[in-house]
């Protein structure tokens, strides 16, 4: 599975602006997106590939009783706590 991210690129730090599975629609929406950003900045857009074995890293849910993050088995040892 290939995705593309696209980028800001905004006072030296990278602003995410889209997320698509298409090559195509990644070129329309980095066109769109650097009309759309501030003179002198650009839009990076980065292929980011995955094998078809899928790793779930967390769960976020909202309900009326609060915010919640669940972390998938192993990975709270991989995440450095602040």
């Amino acid at each position: 599975m290939i995705i593309y991210i696209g980028f800001i690129l905004e006072q030296g730090k990278l602003l995410p602006e889209f997320v698509t599975d298409n090559v195509d629609i990644a070129k329309v929406k980095a066109i769109r997106s650097v009309d759309d950003a501030l003179p002198n900045n650009m839009v990076k857009v980065f292929q980011v590939e995955f094998d078809e074995r899928k790793q779930l890293l967390m769960t976020a849910s909202w309900t009326p009783e609060g915010e919640t993050i669940t972390l998938a088995q192993g990975w709270l040892s991989k995440i450095s706590k602040p």
